[in-house]
């Protein structure tokens, strides 16, 4: 790949496989496209085949490029995924910064459902949590606290 940059809205704006192997895949405020992810939504017809290796930057890039038919596709894959203790911090935090917003309710979910499991099983991912983004790790908090003040 050269390092001519692509900027597009939509996947339909590049019209055959071939042309990804000449751009790099790039968005002004996103990381550069794995090929292989972006040649799999090119193709997309509605049935997408996609490793579970791959899930995480598939449906990142289907987000950027404006494809939330392909992130509702792929949300529950990749909720199974993220939705251990030892996971889902990393998850969330990696939600989070990509304003991948359909998926932020049922993760906070889960870390709110398995907050103890999360503690015990990977304590410095709290620290990082609070550390990388102290505002999501505050509405954690507060939400935890809420329900553990109900009756």
């Amino acid at each position: 790949m050269d390092g001519t940059s692509l900027e597009m809205s939509h996947a339909g704006c590049v019209r055959s496989l071939g042309t990804i192997n000449k751009y790099k895949t790039q968005n002004l405020n996103g990381p550069a496209a794995d090929p292989n992810v972006f040649g799999r939504l090119l193709a997309y017809s509605g049935v997408l085949d996609v490793p579970a290796t791959q899930l995480k930057a598939t449906l990142e890039l289907a987000a950027r490029l404006l494809m939330p038919e392909v992130c509702e596709l792929l949300k529950p894959r990749l909720l199974v995924a993220a939705c251990t203790p030892a996971t889902i911090t990393s998850y969330l935090l990696w939600a989070e910064q990509r304003n991948l917003t359909a998926l932020l309710p049922a993760l906070k979910a889960f870390f709110l459902e398995h907050c103890k499991a999360v503690a015990e099983a990977v304590p410095e991912q709290l620290d990082e949590l609070t550390a990388r983004h102290p505002a999501l790790a505050a509405e954690l908090l507060r939400t935890l606290a809420r329900a553990k003040s109900r009756p």
